[in-house]
C-alpha cells in the first residue's frame, strides 16, 4: 500500500464577516490524494494534538481541532478533526489510475465566535490501512 498526499499551499482561512465565522469557510480541493494498494483500503485522518498551537499573543490557546473538518470533494459530509482517527475515504485495490484511488479533499474551518483571530498550527495525520 502506498499513499501520496500533497497540498497546494498553506491552509489560509480569512474570515470577512460574522456569518463566515458561523457558517465556515471551505478551501476546495486543498489536498491531492493518490493511493496504490493491493487490498481494499481505508483513509483515516487525525490530529497529533488535542489543541491548536497558538502563535502570537492574541491567538486562543484552547482551540480544539474540531473547528476543522475534511471531506472528499465529491462527498457532502464533512468529518470533524480530532486526535481520534476518523475515516475520510474508502476504496478498492488497484493503482492510482483505478476508479476512486485518486481524489481531492476539501477542508473547512468553522470557528464561531469563541476563539480569537490569529495564526495557528496543527499537525494532520493521514493513515492508509486495509479494510
Amino acid at each position: 500500500m502506498s499513499l501520496d498526499i500533497s497540498t497546494n499551499g498553506f491552509l489560509d482561512f480569512r474570515f470577512n464577516n460574522n456569518q463566515e465565522l458561523l457558517d465556515g469557510i471551505t478551501l476546495p480541493n486543498k489536498f491531492n490524494v493518490s493511493i496504490n494498494s493491493n487490498k481494499n483500503w481505508l483513509l483515516n485522518v487525525s490530529t497529533l494534538t488535542s489543541k491548536f498551537l497558538a502563535i502570537g499573543s492574541q491567538a486562543s490557546t484552547q482551540m480544539p481541532p474540531d473547528i476543522l473538518s475534511i471531506k472528499k470533494n465529491n462527498s457532502s459530509t464533512f468529518v470533524p478533526l480530532s486526535q481520534n482517527s476518523n475515516t475520510v475515504g474508502i476504496g478498492y485495490k488497484g493503482d492510482n489510475t483505478s476508479a476512486g484511488n485518486q481524489f481531492k479533499l476539501d477542508i473547512k474551518a468553522t470557528p464561531g465566535y469563541t476563539f480569537n483571530g490569529g495564526t495557528y498550527a496543527i499537525v494532520l495525520i493521514f493513515t492508509l490501512s486495509p479494510q
